[in-house]
């Protein structure tokens, strides 16, 4: 039971703070333009000759064969699900995955992840809908509430990439000079509708 997933999609980049917003902005175009276009056929056939060939060399791995043979028990597949499968990749055609991201691929409750200045962050993802900022434990952060080694309020976060652990920190910063631990917030957001 633990191991089914009805649909599970993830998209990411490594994106610098005063990017996050222009970088949102692609993201939402991409999946829009994955839904309301058809994929081009030669970036299709390349894809489907990628999965089948990479299929092909999974074979290799016992680990491998033992995940499959779970996710085809965990699922109900039928006996040869593995064994037709790569004619059944092959066989997808571009109005398939048009159909399939039109059902499944929906814009509505789409889950984000940031990380970095939370106080940068924040403003951009809040047009998406509600946000939650939470430390480094997973523990949700009130604004204003005091956090590792400084305020989360104004400067929730700083620099996520700052080098100087264990180093003493301005109030934006994210290394707590006490501890060395590194107190960058993940800014998450559900949208909804």
């Amino acid at each position: 039971e633990f191991r089914r997933v009805l649909f599970r999609s993830q998209a990411s980049s490594d994106v610098r703070t005063e990017v996050t917003e222009g970088a949102m902005r692609e993201f939402f175009n991409e999946l829009k333009r994955i839904r309301d276009e058809k994929v081009p056929s030669s970036e299709l056939e390349e894809k489907k000759r990628t999965v089948v060939a990479s299929f092909a060399l999974s074979l290799e791995s016992p680990a491998t064969l033992l995940n499959y043979a779970i996710t085809r028990k965990d699922y109900n597949l039928p006996e040869d699900y593995w064994d037709t499968y790569p004619a059944k990749i092959s066989a997808v055609t571009a109005d398939d995955v048009q159909r399939v991201a039109q059902k499944y691929l929906t814009l509505d409750n789409v889950q984000i992840v940031a990380v970095g200045d939370a106080a940068k962050i924040k403003p951009i993802l809040e047009k998406y809908g509600k946000v939650t900022v939470y430390d480094t434990d997973g523990k949700v952060v009130e604004e204003g509430k005091r956090i590792g080694c400084h305020y989360s309020s104004p400067a929730l976060t700083g620099d996520f990439q700052n080098p100087h652990r264990g180093q003493a920190m301005d109030p934006s910063g994210n290394r707590c000079a006490a501890t060395g631990r590194d107190t960058t917030k993940f800014v998450t957001d559900r949208k909804s509708t």
